[in-house]
């Protein structure tokens, strides 16, 4: 799978089925971490091989959990896509959301998966990504959680509703005390939108 440099800059170069040293991840732009819409990441989670690729390429997994891929990921799941992308595209961006949900969870780890496999551990090492921060402070958690007041009707309708919950669950079942900690300066933020939002069943 290789992955042209879309708006963010981001790039996967190689074959992400070889685990080789020429399998790696490449951020031409690494110092900016903006949470700009990405085609990379949407491309590589919406790849019908996508769970073989976590599964034995650790190369994928330590992209994915990059603070700018997670940054993205964040985007994903709590923005609807640019209006200006066609149906194809609008498609992948859905369905990268909806795996990334599911691999959050562990949901989307197949029944017939190893003891040894990487998918195992990978709902942990991606709530763990959502934890970094940029220089500012902020991070991928503080842009997932900025749906509870920055999203749109439109969104709060959408399956997007669902995903941020979904997600927002397993990460402070695993991390209370840090995700009560980065969350504390934007508390009032937060309750106020959520209680604007209440008629979103996930949400409520």
């Amino acid at each position: 799978l290789a992955l042209e440099a879309g708006a963010s800059g981001f790039t996967w170069m190689g074959d992400v089925s070889n685990s080789g040293p020429n399998s790696r991840a490449v951020a031409p732009e690494q110092q900016s971490v903006e949470p700009q819409y990405s085609a990379s990441i949407v491309a590589l989670l919406s790849t019908p091989t996508i769970m073989d690729e976590l599964e034995q390429n650790s190369q994928v997994i330590e992209w994915i959990c990059s603070l700018p891929s997670m940054l993205q990921l964040a985007q994903v799941l709590t923005t609807n896509p640019p209006m200006n992308i066609d149906d194809k595209a609008l498609r992948a961006h859905h369905q990268a959301a909806f795996v990334a949900a599911a691999l959050m969870d562990g949901c989307g780890r197949p029944r017939s998966c190893s003891p040894n496999s990487l998918l195992n551990t990978l709902p942990e090492r991606l709530c763990k990504a959502f934890l970094q921060q940029t220089p500012n402070g902020d991070g991928p958690l503080e842009r997932l959680w900025s749906f509870a007041s920055e999203s749109t009707e439109e969104e709060v309708e959408s399956a997007l509703a669902g995903y941020f919950a979904r997600v927002a669950r397993v990460i402070l079942e695993r991390h209370p005390y840090e995700v009560a900690q980065r969350l504390q300066r934007h508390g009032l933020a937060i309750r106020n939108g959520l209680l604007c939002r209440i008629q979103s069943e996930p949400l409520a």
